[in-house]
């Protein structure tokens, strides 16, 4: 089942949450015992492969903030700042019509005398 997009990332967080404490687990840095995957559960097995994957090139798109003082602070900056640009590019591409018309009604009146 896929994520509502409203709330993709705070729900895919937890998941994250969760497999993180597991793969500690599994590497001998957690608390506890990790979980037994079934070897006829390949499915499962590859996955976990591919979740690190793809923290890794999570990663490489905020490479430098982890040798930041305040991670998140950069990461959250990052951001901010992508989407603000592409909201400008959305601006420019599709300007408000208001816009276009707020000359029309002060040009009314000129040139009659």
């Amino acid at each position: 089942m896929s994520n509502m997009s409203y709330c993709r990332f705070e729900n895919t967080a937890g998941d994250l949450d969760d497999c993180l404490s597991q793969l500690k687990n599994l590497l001998g840095e957690g608390d506890d015992r990790p979980e037994e995957i079934p070897a006829h559960h390949h499915q499962e097995r590859a996955a976990r492969v591919r979740l690190v994957e793809l923290c890794l090139e999570v990663a490489e798109l905020f490479e430098g903030a982890a040798d930041d003082v305040d991670p998140a602070r950069k990461i959250k900056a990052i951001i901010e700042a992508r989407e603000a640009a592409w909201a400008a590019e959305r601006d420019e591409e599709c300007p408000d019509e208001d816009e276009d018309d707020e000359d029309d009604g002060d040009d009314e009146g000129e040139g009659e005398a």
